[in-house]
């Protein structure tokens, strides 16, 4: 991926989860915020803030691990379970 596409909260002056961070990359990259999809592990950081900016949000837990919320409609704990997701 060029460059110019990584996005570093220290270099934006924010950072997950404030909207403001998800806002800048989508202006950025030139799609509106529904357009996006974001696979995150941490729940409050990356769930969230996605949402909250409205981005479809994928929360992606290990099996192993516990679900910071179960009741999250999107929340994969396999890989491959991301296929199903768009299809």
């Amino acid at each position: 991926m060029p460059e110019n596409r990584w996005f570093i909260s220290e270099e934006l002056n924010s950072s997950k989860p404030d909207i403001e961070i998800f806002n800048h990359v989508a202006e950025e990259l030139g799609y509106l915020s529904h357009e996006f999809a974001y696979i995150g592990d941490n729940y409050t950081n990356d769930i969230l803030g996605a949402s909250q900016a409205g981005w479809h949000a994928i929360h992606y837990t290990l099996p192993t691990h516990r679900r910071d919320n179960p009741n999250h409609p999107t929340t994969i704990q396999h890989i491959s379970e991301i296929i199903n997701l768009f299809s």
